[in-house]
């Protein structure tokens, strides 16, 4: 082969050559080391969950951040998540304070007691309780919730916000307007019976006259368990109410007012004198009876000639207005010292 031949015939291979060193990167392969670590980070990542006390925490809730991917610890607090390293990991358990951390694997995460919610405590048939610790049907709603709403009577604003209690209000007559309690039902059947028992501040007394500002909080007992204290008085459940307590420090003031427009949905559309005497002639002729409107007097109704003895009047329309305002405004001051405390109230609803 001269020189010529063998220049030519090396020209393409080294083409080649040249042209894959181009191409590679085109396609997105990836060094041997970048590969290693990608497989290293995709698989099971193993962890374990522990209290403050190194002691393993069983059933706390591993999610993943971004996706519904999750699992819970077993007996030995011990989790595995199919994730990448880094994502990031949620756990959280009743009675503790939740946790978010990067996932890797190996990883150890100490959850650290919740003392809010452990402290929260419940107002019981014997006094109070740590809410961790009951087992009896209790709900309870707070002062917060009770003033969102203007109105009157404690019992109107209960509706709705408490499992197991129901409230039916049968009047809207001002004064007049607060709903009966039923807990879970009507469980007797004397005249006065299916009303639950009622204690403010452990002495049994109505709950209508109490202005919601000055409630603390509102516990409903509901089960058997709950109620076994109070014997038969409690077959129909017992609603505790707490009023509010003076508390130590200086003085403070804090005063609300709320405006609100009442009015009626619908009105019911009545007949007028004319009408109801026409109708009521129709309904005694189809029974076979003499009419009790003579002709005369239904000309009179229609004309309202004699209006001292043939009236025509819509009373709800003459006695009622079509709206009102209603006003509800309170004054708190509350403080002391070591050895005395005061709480006082002033509030004004119209």
């Amino acid at each position: 082969m001269n020189k010529k031949n063998f220049i030519k015939g090396t020209a393409l291979p080294v083409a080649l050559f040249f042209s894959v060193l181009v191409l590679v990167p085109a396609y997105g392969i990836q060094p041997a080391s970048a590969a290693v670590d990608i497989m290293q980070q995709q698989g099971a990542i193993k962890g374990t969950v522990v209290d403050s006390q190194g002691e393993p925490i069983i059933g706390a809730n591993v999610v993943a951040e971004g996706n519904t991917l999750g699992t819970i610890t077993d007996f030995n607090g011990v989790f595995t998540l199919n994730v990448n390293s880094g994502t990031k990991l949620t756990i959280s358990f009743i009675g503790y304070q939740t946790v978010t951390i990067a996932a890797k694997s190996g990883i150890k995460v100490v959850l650290n007691d919740d003392y809010t919610m452990l402290s929260e405590v419940e107002v019981v048939a014997y006094g109070t309780q740590k809410k961790v610790t009951m087992t009896g049907a209790i709900s309870s709603v707070k002062t917060e919730e009770l003033t969102r709403t203007s109105v009157g009577s404690v019992a109107n604003v209960l509706g709705g916000s408490m499992t197991g209690l129901t409230t039916v209000q049968y009047s809207g007559e001002p004064g007049s307007d607060a709903a009966d309690i039923f807990i879970r039902g009507k469980a007797t059947f004397a005249t006065d019976g299916y009303k639950p028992l009622i204690q403010v501040d452990g002495i049994e007394r109505s709950m209508n006259n109490i202005d919601p500002n000055e409630i603390e909080s509102i516990s409903i007992l509901k089960d058997a368990s709950a109620t076994a204290v109070f014997g038969a008085r409690g077959a129909n459940g017992v609603v505790l109410i707490t009023t509010k307590r003076g508390r130590e420090g200086k003085a403070r003031i804090s005063f609300n007012t709320s405006a609100s427009v009442l009015m009626p949905t619908k009105m019911v559309e009545q007949a007028n004198s004319y009408e109801y005497a026409t109708f009521y002639n129709a309904m005694c002729r189809n029974d076979g009876i003499p009419k009790v409107f003579s002709d005369e007097v239904l000309e009179k109704f229609r004309t309202g000639s004699d209006p001292i003895r043939f009236p025509n009047i819509d009373w709800v329309d003459y006695l009622m207005k079509n709206s009102t305002i209603q006003t509800q405004h309170n004054l708190n001051i509350t403080g002391g010292t070591d050895n005395v405390r005061y709480f006082i109230s002033v509030g004004a609803y119209t």
